[in-house]
């Protein structure tokens, strides 16, 4: 699920980095 959340908002390598699906990364 954090790949396409992450894919939405554009920020997959925050997700990558975090390891965590964070629905609210939008730095």
């Amino acid at each position: 699920m954090a790949g396409i959340i992450g894919k939405k908002i554009g920020m997959t390598s925050v997700f990558s980095v975090e390891g965590k699906n964070i629905p609210c990364t939008v730095i």
